[in-house]
C-alpha cells in the first residue's frame, strides 16, 4: 500500500489478494472512503505490491502459485451468494 496527499486530497494505492489487481480509494475522510478505480491486473497474477515514484505507481506483478485455488474459492462464493446450494464441487 501507498498513501499520497494531491492537493488536500488523500489517496490510497493498493494491491489485492483475491484478485489480480489494483485499487485507488479517496481516503480523505476515513470514515467514507470511496473507490474511485480498479485497474486489472495480468490473470494469473498476485498484485500484492505498490509503491510510489513520484506521480507514478510502481508495482511488478508475479506469477500468482495460487491462481487455481483463488479460481475455485471464487467459484464456491458464487454459488453462495446465489443461493443455488451448491458448494463449487
Amino acid at each position: 500500500m501507498a498513501i499520497r496527499e494531491v492537493q488536500g486530497r488523500w489517496y490510497l494505492y493498493t494491491g489485492h489478494f483475491w484478485d489480480s489487481g489494483w485499487s485507488v480509494v479517496d481516503v480523505t475522510d476515513p470514515t467514507a472512503p470511496e473507490v474511485l478505480t480498479f485497474v486489472a491486473g495480468p490473470a494469473n497474477t498476485a498484485t500484492l505490491q505498490v509503491d510510489l515514484a513520484g506521480d507514478t505507481m510502481v508495482t511488478v506483478p508475479c506469477e500468482d502459485p495460487n491462481a487455481d485455488r483463488r479460481s475455485r474459492w471464487r467459484e464456491v462464493a458464487r454459488h453462495a451468494r446465489a443461493g443455488d446450494g451448491r458448494d463449487g464441487r
